[in-house]
């Protein structure tokens, strides 16, 4: 009896990663980076801007307790966030129904925007703050679109074939379990990463300091490595007693 193994998501890996270099490119001309970041993003001229705006959104007992942006709003912008996230998610799978194209350019795409902003606040001078609004979240949101990758490469391969004898209609009913699976599993950490984002994530110094929203989000990281590293185990103890 053979049975399937799950391999670690190596393409999507691969062709999200490789969209940070090229972000990083456009972002040397200011005029282009509204064009790779989209006017929303840029409204302020420098993310030192930025930065100011987002520690003047929330409330600050150091500065006579300025109203929270998200009072009253924290559940609806959590959902909103998940909502979103789990579209593009399921996008980036049902890509796979363009041989896998879609879903390759989804993740570069995504990949060159990351690049581009990260570039632009470490250029600012801005790292700290960068590390420290997007690890809570981005550790588990980051890894959940790469694997909404993986489930679209899958279904590209068995619309493809890869010179299988076997039918259209077999090749998918026999990865259905997997792709359930890995999108159930996509779904759940996108739900984790909202919350973290809407409730944690949007607050910075002095409400919360960077080094604890670091620290919490690197915990997150290593949590999820070792989650990964272990989930394959069980499954081949079985395949080998099998053989």
């Amino acid at each position: 009896m053979k049975m399937r193994l799950w391999h670690p998501p190596v393409d999507p890996l691969h062709r999200f990663f490789l969209g940070n270099p090229i972000g990083w490119i456009p972002m040397q001309v200011p005029k282009r980076q509204q064009n790779i970041l989209g006017r929303r993003i840029c409204k302020y001229d420098k993310p030192t801007k930025s930065t100011s705006h987002e520690h003047g959104c929330q409330t600050d007992p150091g500065r006579n307790g300025e109203a929270d942006r998200l009072a009253g709003a924290k559940a609806s912008f959590s959902s909103r966030l998940m909502t979103h996230n789990t579209k593009v998610a399921i996008f980036t799978l049902a890509l796979g129904m363009t041989w896998g194209l879609g879903t390759l350019i989804m993740l570069f795409y995504n990949g060159v925007i990351l690049g581009a902003v990260a570039l632009d606040y470490v250029l600012a001078g801005e790292t700290t703050f960068l590390l420290g609004w997007l690890l809570p979240h981005g550790v588990i949101e980051i890894p959940a679109i790469i694997l909404a990758g993986q489930c679209g490469l899958v279904l590209a391969g068995a619309l493809i074939g890869w010179g299988k004898p076997i039918s259209l209609k077999m090749r998918f009913r026999k990865i259905s379990a997997d792709l359930v699976t890995l999108i159930f599993g996509v779904a759940v950490m996108l739900t984790w990463a909202g919350i973290v984002e809407a409730l944690f994530s949007q607050y910075h110094e002095p409400v919360l300091p960077y080094e604890l929203k670091i620290g919490f989000g690197v915990l997150e990281l290593i949590l999820l490595v070792l989650f990964f590293a272990r989930s394959g185990r069980r499954a081949k103890k079985r395949i080998s007693n099998i053989e």
